[in-house]
């Protein structure tokens, strides 16, 4: 990458240094990939039934590692890793970024030959494909694929990607016409082979990241046809959409406006980013913690579901519009989220974005929930897409440029 280094490198180095100190990847090198996160214990309320959903991990001081291997976690990891070797110039971080490559494709047997969709991790016993998680690796695969074409050629990793977003897409249209009450992760897909509900962001648009990246490369009417009447559907509910499914939302059609002709997804992406804004805090940057799965609070800075996907998306948007509101605001969340990145000197902590920060309380807090708050601490969704965030800063880029 051609960049000009700047305030966010420091913090992104950081953050690669806990990634090896913390205890996630063991061994170092990336080989046998990345755990999902690290859960603190002390106080922790929500430790049963984290424990009971995710029985697999090892001790760290203070807390456990939860050691389930996700696909998404790990090429989020890749990427950040990947990035980071072109930007510092640096051998060692492209290294780790091609062992968790290895580890994927070669090791981990999560992937579905047949199709190129992914499993939900390392431990799932039966097939748990989930439009989210699927629509970041097929998405991500084909960033890889397109900046380095040695790798794709080991890994057939564009072919697979591409099969993976027809399904993807397939999927999310079918979900289009379900009569179902909307609610997180509630549609039935009548084919049972889908889990997630599509017809909120949260899925939807994640899942159709994969159709852009191929679009980006090749026509296919298909999927430019099911990103247009995605968009066209979702438009209509930008009044009921919560701040992180709004996040979504941005980074989904900033993403559908590179590839698609016209000015219907850009100016719907600089509608989206405006509503987002308009629930900002206007002295923080922050956004409300709203999402389900994390504990609510206008004052709580949740880095699982919302202010990693706002950090994100809100830099495609100003990329994308040069919008002086929406780079304004960027701005102000990316201070934030450089603001409150752990200093304990803490190898387990030290680096990382931990699940939720307390701005009342000026450190990080606000209770737990079994995927979501304070004590949770992931590889990928916070602490990967985080640092990205920021080395695309200091790159003046975003994610839907790459």
């Amino acid at each position: 990458m051609s960049c000009v280094p700047n305030a966010p490198e420091a913090a992104v180095k950081r953050n690669l240094a806990w990634f090896c100190a913390s205890g996630v990847m063991v061994p170092a090198d990336g080989s046998w990939g990345v755990a999902e996160r690290i859960v603190l214990t002390d106080n922790n309320l929500a430790l049963a039934e984290i424990f009971r959903n995710f029985p697999v991990w090892s001790e760290i001081p203070g807390g456990r590692v939860v050691e389930a291997r996700r696909p998404d976690c790990n090429f989020q990891t890749a990427l950040l890793y990947l990035l980071a070797g072109e930007f510092f110039d640096d051998p060692g971080y492209t290294a780790v970024a091609e062992n968790i490559l290895g580890y994927l494709y070669r090791k981990s047997g999560m992937i579905f030959p047949e199709n190129g969709l992914w499993n939900w991790s390392n431990i799932t016993k039966f097939p748990c494909r989930w439009f989210d998680d699927n629509g970041w690796c097929a998405a991500i695969a084909l960033w890889i694929a397109r900046r380095r074409g040695d790798l794709d050629r080991i890994y057939s990793m564009g072919d697979q990607a591409r099969r993976a977003a027809v399904l993807l897409a397939g999927g999310v249209l079918r979900s289009l016409e379900a009569l179902s009450e909307i609610r997180h992760g509630s549609w039935p897909d009548p084919e049972g082979f889908w889990l997630g509900e599509p017809r909120l962001p949260h899925w939807g648009a994640v899942a159709l990241l994969a159709a852009a990246a191929v679009l980006r490369d090749r026509r296919d009417d298909f999927l430019a046809a099911t990103i247009d009447n995605y968009y066209r559907r979702l438009e209509s509910q930008i009044d009921q959409l919560i701040a992180s499914e709004l996040s979504y939302a941005v980074l989904g059609t900033a993403a559908a406006a590179r590839v698609r002709e016209g000015e219907f997804h850009r100016v719907l992406c600089e509608r989206f980013a405006r509503r987002l804004i308009a629930k900002m805090d206007p002295d923080t940057g922050n956004l409300p913690s709203e999402h389900c799965e994390a504990p609510s609070g206008t004052r709580l800075v949740d880095t699982i579901y919302t202010v990693n996907w706002a950090l994100l998306g809100l830099q495609a948007a100003a990329r994308l519009t040069a919008s002086e509101e929406i780079v304004a605001a960027y701005k102000k969340l990316l201070n934030l989220v450089l603001e409150i990145q752990d200093h304990s000197g803490r190898p387990e902590l030290d680096g990382c974005w931990r699940g939720m920060f307390d701005l009342t309380a000026g450190a990080w807090g606000g209770g737990n929930r079994y995927e979501g708050g304070a004590d949770s601490i992931y590889t990928g969704w916070t602490n990967a897409p985080i640092a990205m965030a920021l080395l695309l800063a200091a790159c003046d880029s975003s994610l839907t440029e790459l």
